[in-house]
């Protein structure tokens, strides 16, 4: 399948006021997708933690923050994330624009 960013963007399905999703690319060992993140306060941490996948992210558009429980990264248009599994992390848009990268989840095994 091949799509263009603004199809994806088109496909943007609404989770919630912050999150929106679209999910176009899938097999048994991965997810892959748009995500959008809007503004909200960054001290309402929304802790998630993949306990079988990797995540990588790649951020697109906007300014926002990678929060791990230890350190807030500063994510800009070109970061690329790479978030190992069972490591807690709240992604969050800062400024006046939404947050939009481009995501991946690697489904693993842990032993």
């Amino acid at each position: 399948m091949i799509t263009s960013l603004e199809a994806l963007r088109q496909g943007l399905i609404a989770l919630n006021d912050e999150i929106s999703v679209v999910t176009p690319f899938h097999a048994n060992n991965y997810r892959a997708g748009l995500v959008a993140f809007q503004p909200r306060r960054i001290d309402d941490k929304k802790w998630i933690t993949h306990a079988d996948a990797e995540v990588i992210s790649h951020v697109l558009e906007g300014q926002g923050q990678l929060c791990l429980p230890t350190e807030a990264i500063s994510l800009s248009p070109g970061t690329l994330c790479h978030i190992p599994p069972n490591t807690p992390h709240d992604f969050v848009a800062v400024g006046n624009t939404a947050l939009l990268m481009f995501y991946i989840t690697i489904n693993v095994k842990i032993e």
